[in-house]
């Protein structure tokens, strides 16, 4: 399978992966997008079902990826540089 990362860069930066195992092993990659203040892993946007963990390798090169029920709370936050 072949990923259009530009396209998915524009919206997001942050992939959560669900693997599910009793749905045919599969992974389930969730978006969160780069507009939001605070990001909430209970509600993403499903946005690809992939079935080989190399798939999931390749967007682990080009995304920040979270892989399960990783505790992540302080990491959500965007941080204003600036300031």
């Amino acid at each position: 399978m072949e990923f259009n990362f530009e396209i998915i860069k524009q919206s997001y930066n942050v992939l959560k992966v669900d693997y599910r195992q009793d749905e045919g092993k599969r992974y389930f990659v969730y978006g969160y997008r780069n507009d939001e203040a605070e990001w909430d892993f209970d509600y993403g946007d499903l946005l690809m079902v992939l079935d080989e963990k190399e798939q999931i390798n390749v967007l682990k090169r080009n995304f920040t990826v979270i892989w399960g029920n990783t505790c992540v709370a302080d990491t959500t936050r965007k941080v204003d540089v600036n300031n």
